[in-house]
Protein backbone atom coordinates (compact mmCIF):
# COMPACT_ATOMS: atom_id res chain seq x y z
CA UNK A 1 0.00 0.00 0.00
CA UNK A 2 1.22 3.47 -0.62
CA UNK A 3 1.89 6.00 2.12
CA UNK A 4 2.64 9.31 2.33
CA UNK A 5 3.44 11.48 5.06
CA UNK A 6 0.41 13.00 6.74
CA UNK A 7 1.55 15.44 9.64
CA UNK A 8 -0.73 18.48 10.69
CA UNK A 9 2.27 20.23 9.87
CA UNK A 10 2.77 18.79 6.62
CA UNK A 11 1.61 20.97 3.57
CA UNK A 12 -1.84 19.55 2.40
CA UNK A 13 -2.45 19.69 -1.18
CA UNK A 14 -4.89 18.18 -3.33
CA UNK A 15 -3.00 15.24 -3.99
CA UNK A 16 -2.80 14.30 -0.25
CA UNK A 17 -6.12 14.71 0.36
CA UNK A 18 -7.06 12.80 -2.78
CA UNK A 19 -5.02 9.86 -1.12
CA UNK A 20 -6.83 10.45 1.84
CA UNK A 21 -10.20 9.73 0.10
CA UNK A 22 -9.12 7.04 -1.86
CA UNK A 23 -7.78 5.08 0.87
CA UNK A 24 -10.33 5.65 3.33
CA UNK A 25 -13.91 6.30 1.50
CA UNK A 26 -14.73 2.35 1.49
CA UNK A 27 -14.29 2.70 5.75
CA UNK A 28 -16.05 6.08 6.13
CA UNK A 29 -19.24 4.69 3.74
CA UNK A 30 -19.59 1.74 5.98
CA UNK A 31 -19.84 3.97 8.78
CA UNK A 32 -22.47 6.54 7.32
CA UNK A 33 -24.29 3.78 6.15
CA UNK A 34 -24.65 1.76 9.28
CA UNK A 35 -26.19 4.87 11.04
CA UNK A 36 -27.75 6.60 7.93
CA UNK A 37 -30.02 3.40 6.52
CA UNK A 38 -30.77 6.02 2.97
CA UNK A 39 -27.96 6.00 0.73
CA UNK A 40 -28.35 9.37 -0.23
CA UNK A 41 -28.26 10.64 3.48
CA UNK A 42 -25.18 8.04 3.57
CA UNK A 43 -23.39 9.43 0.67
CA UNK A 44 -24.14 13.00 1.67
CA UNK A 45 -22.77 12.26 4.90
CA UNK A 46 -19.37 10.90 3.17
CA UNK A 47 -19.17 14.09 1.43
CA UNK A 48 -19.38 16.12 5.00
CA UNK A 49 -17.32 14.18 6.34
CA UNK A 50 -14.48 14.73 3.52
CA UNK A 51 -14.98 18.24 3.51
CA UNK A 52 -14.90 18.06 7.59
CA UNK A 53 -11.67 16.09 7.34
CA UNK A 54 -10.09 18.80 4.43
CA UNK A 55 -10.82 21.81 6.89
CA UNK A 56 -9.85 20.41 10.28
CA UNK A 57 -6.59 18.65 9.05
CA UNK A 58 -4.62 21.49 10.79
CA UNK A 59 -5.93 19.84 14.44
CA UNK A 60 -4.72 15.69 13.46
CA UNK A 61 -2.31 15.20 15.99
CA UNK A 62 -0.33 11.86 14.77
CA UNK A 63 0.52 11.61 18.47
CA UNK A 64 -2.64 11.11 19.37
CA UNK A 65 -4.14 8.24 17.32
CA UNK A 66 -4.16 7.01 13.69
CA UNK A 67 -5.67 9.08 11.12
CA UNK A 68 -7.68 6.27 10.12
CA UNK A 69 -9.40 6.64 13.45
CA UNK A 70 -9.59 10.50 13.47
CA UNK A 71 -11.76 9.91 10.34
CA UNK A 72 -13.83 7.30 11.49
CA UNK A 73 -15.00 9.89 14.31
CA UNK A 74 -15.34 12.42 12.40
CA UNK A 75 -17.47 10.30 10.05
CA UNK A 76 -19.40 9.01 13.22
CA UNK A 77 -20.33 12.43 14.58
CA UNK A 78 -21.06 13.74 11.00
CA UNK A 79 -23.77 10.80 11.03
CA UNK A 80 -24.73 11.86 14.20
CA UNK A 81 -25.10 15.53 13.75
CA UNK A 82 -27.15 14.39 10.45
CA UNK A 83 -29.64 12.04 12.75
CA UNK A 84 -30.01 15.23 15.29
CA UNK A 85 -30.80 17.74 12.19
CA UNK A 86 -33.35 15.54 10.52
CA UNK A 87 -35.60 15.80 13.37
CA UNK A 88 -36.00 19.10 15.58
CA UNK A 89 -36.55 17.07 18.87
CA UNK A 90 -39.57 19.32 20.68
CA UNK A 91 -37.79 18.64 23.79
CA UNK A 92 -34.81 20.45 22.31
CA UNK A 93 -37.21 23.35 21.20
CA UNK A 94 -40.40 23.26 23.35
CA UNK A 95 -40.02 22.92 26.98
CA UNK A 96 -42.94 19.44 27.82
CA UNK A 97 -45.72 21.19 30.18
CA UNK A 98 -45.10 24.86 29.28
CA UNK A 99 -48.46 26.50 28.62
CA UNK A 100 -50.33 24.17 26.62
CA UNK A 101 -47.62 23.62 24.34
CA UNK A 102 -47.90 20.79 22.07
CA UNK A 103 -45.87 17.52 23.48
CA UNK A 104 -45.50 15.97 19.53
CA UNK A 105 -42.77 17.00 17.16
CA UNK A 106 -42.80 20.34 15.73
CA UNK A 107 -43.31 19.47 12.23
CA UNK A 108 -46.85 17.99 13.13
CA UNK A 109 -47.97 21.67 14.55
CA UNK A 110 -46.02 24.28 12.21
CA UNK A 111 -44.85 23.75 8.45
CA UNK A 112 -41.83 25.02 7.28
CA UNK A 113 -42.76 28.49 6.46
CA UNK A 114 -44.28 29.29 9.82
CA UNK A 115 -41.37 27.97 11.90
CA UNK A 116 -38.86 29.64 9.66
CA UNK A 117 -41.17 32.92 9.95
CA UNK A 118 -40.88 32.16 14.00
CA UNK A 119 -36.76 32.03 13.55
CA UNK A 120 -36.67 34.66 11.70
CA UNK A 121 -37.79 36.63 14.57
CA UNK A 122 -34.81 36.29 16.70
CA UNK A 123 -31.91 38.36 16.61
CA UNK A 124 -29.29 37.73 13.86
CA UNK A 125 -26.87 36.13 16.45
CA UNK A 126 -29.99 33.86 17.87
CA UNK A 127 -31.10 32.81 14.50
CA UNK A 128 -27.51 31.93 13.14
CA UNK A 129 -27.06 30.00 16.92
CA UNK A 130 -30.51 28.27 16.85
CA UNK A 131 -29.70 27.17 13.09
CA UNK A 132 -26.43 26.10 13.37
CA UNK A 133 -26.82 24.26 16.28
CA UNK A 134 -30.20 22.30 15.53
CA UNK A 135 -30.60 22.16 12.01
CA UNK A 136 -26.54 22.15 10.84
CA UNK A 137 -25.57 20.33 13.97
CA UNK A 138 -22.11 21.96 14.99
CA UNK A 139 -21.29 22.22 18.50
CA UNK A 140 -21.34 25.35 20.71
CA UNK A 141 -17.54 25.28 20.70
CA UNK A 142 -17.18 25.18 16.72
CA UNK A 143 -20.05 28.01 16.63
CA UNK A 144 -18.13 30.20 18.79
CA UNK A 145 -15.29 29.69 16.83
CA UNK A 146 -16.95 30.85 13.66
CA UNK A 147 -18.10 34.09 15.07
CA UNK A 148 -15.19 34.55 17.24
CA UNK A 149 -17.07 34.10 21.26
CA UNK A 150 -16.66 31.62 23.28
CA UNK A 151 -18.97 28.32 23.32
CA UNK A 152 -20.90 29.23 27.01
CA UNK A 153 -21.67 32.56 24.64
CA UNK A 154 -23.10 30.36 21.96
CA UNK A 155 -24.91 28.65 24.72
CA UNK A 156 -26.67 31.52 26.40
CA UNK A 157 -27.36 32.81 22.71
CA UNK A 158 -29.15 29.18 22.12
CA UNK A 159 -30.92 29.37 25.57
CA UNK A 160 -32.31 32.88 24.70
CA UNK A 161 -33.46 31.68 21.14
CA UNK A 162 -35.13 28.84 22.38
CA UNK A 163 -37.14 30.59 24.95
CA UNK A 164 -38.14 33.36 22.48
CA UNK A 165 -39.42 30.36 20.02
CA UNK A 166 -41.20 28.83 23.23
CA UNK A 167 -42.73 32.11 23.95
CA UNK A 168 -44.32 32.57 20.30
CA UNK A 169 -45.34 28.92 20.37
CA UNK A 170 -47.46 29.35 23.37
CA UNK A 171 -49.34 32.55 21.91
CA UNK A 172 -50.32 30.36 19.05
CA UNK A 173 -52.42 28.18 21.27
Amino acid sequence: MNTINLTANSNYDENKFHFIYSVHYDMVKFICSQYLKGSFDAEDAVQDTFLRVYDKFGQFDAAKGELKSWIAKIAKNTCLMMLRSFKLRQHQLLEPGSANVPTQGIDNYYDQDCLKKLVAGLSPIQERVFTLYEQEGYDHDEIGDMFGIEGSSSRANLCRAKKKLRKACSQMF
